[in-house]
């Protein structure tokens, strides 16, 4: 069988020992591989070189912060690929419904980046409210002007802050913010129980209270048709003036143009969005849904969170990192239950959503958010 990883590049992972979801390391499945017959193939490219390897390959290993765009003309050429493996959690970036017309399986690693992801929401909401890159900024451009630094930072304490999509990511981000002394909305297709609700220190609101109410929305929901371009310039006008968008979720779900208007008028105090795509993925027409990059980035005027890179699920965690092991096991099984690791006490494991057993096949987006 070979398998193709499509991985971000590393040009020197002797520096970067414990971060194995690269090129170079291959998720360490190599070895792994080889020992049970397994070919696996490497990769950074998204273009052609790409669509040669897939031409005979049976397994795809692609993943959210180096997507591999995988509409229906891709998997076309593809003529042996039977599953797709999200080393991660979030596959817009792969038609669905093509997938399951040819009968490809496609799968995520549940629950491998939901402790990164909440701890990068709470970094982004606190880094907007406290002014912190525009003051770091100051000081390194060397000035030294304490008006200009604090006229724009805020306590989060007595601060509201809304979540949208209340899943595990969404579910531990409020477990963090539960410290900070703020009120807690979400909005979720579905709501949680009043244990779980206690729990987690949250209120449900509809959707247009949560955006009308909160100093601080956090998406983390995924990207689907009902949620695409989700904060357009008409939501975005009902928001409070100078509130802070945090959007790590997926950058689609806000309008970039809206967002940046709104940010230039004052209605938004500052935002923190995921970038699309990485500089070597624009040569490459993006799925529907997703935004097209924008070479000047003129966001990053308004990033107060600070840009990068999406690296929020925590590559260099070797405990947590996508290639210990769970696409080893996808490949072993193709067709599965498993078990997302347990998260301390059992009511936390009930109300962030680890500890139920999920689906190893995805035939459909998740719909719960």
């Amino acid at each position: 069988m070979k398998v193709v990883a499509v991985l971000y590049p590393d040009d020197h992972p002797e520096h970067h020992p414990d971060v194995v979801a690269s090129a170079a390391r291959g998720l360490d499945l190599a070895d792994r591989l080889s020992a049970a017959g397994h070919e696996l193939v490497t990769t950074s490219d998204t273009g052609e070189q790409l669509d040669h390897e897939l031409a005979d390959a049976e397994v795809l290993i692609t993943t959210p912060f180096w997507p591999v765009y995988l509409d229906d003309d891709r998997m076309a050429k593809a003529h042996h690929l039977s599953l797709v493996i999200t080393a991660g959690v979030g596959s817009d970036h792969i038609d669905a419904d093509a997938a399951t017309a040819r009968g490809i399986s496609v799968t995520e690693v549940t629950g491998s980046n939901v402790v990164s992801v909440a701890e990068h929401n709470v970094l982004q909401i606190l880094a907007l409210v406290r002014n912190f890159v525009p003051a770091h900024r100051q000081v390194a451009e060397g000035r030294w002007d304490v008006a200009d630094a604090t006229q724009e930072a805020h306590d989060l304490e007595g601060k509201t802050v809304g979540i949208l999509g209340l899943g595990a990511i969404g579910a531990r981000t409020a477990l963090r913010l539960k410290a900070f002394d703020v009120t807690i909305l979400y909005y979720a297709r579905h709501r949680r129980s009043p244990a779980e609700e206690a729990t987690l220190g949250v209120r449900y609101a509809r959707l247009d209270e949560l955006v009308r109410t909160s100093d601080v929305i956090c998406a983390a929901t995924p990207l689907t048709s009902d949620t695409g371009a989700l904060f357009d310039a008409d939501r975005l006008a009902t928001m409070k003036p100078g509130s802070w968008l945090v959007n790590t979720a997926r950058g689609a779900i806000a309008d970039a143009d809206a967002v940046r208007e709104a940010c230039e008028s004052g209605q938004l105090g500052g935002v923190r969005r995921r970038h699309l795509v990485p500089p070597a993925r624009a040569g490459r027409p993006p799925l529907a849904g997703h935004a097209a990059p924008r070479p000047d980035r003129p966001l990053l005027r308004h990033d107060g969170g600070g840009a990068g890179p999406h690296r929020g699920r925590g590559a260099g965690d070797p405990r947590r990192t996508p290639g210990r092991g769970a696409p080893a096991r996808r490949l072993r099984r193709r067709r599965t239950a498993g078990v997302n690791p347990p998260c301390g006490r059992p009511e936390r494991a009930a109300a962030t959503g680890l500890g139920r057993p999920h689906r190893g096949r995805l035939r459909r987006w998740p719909r719960v958010w």
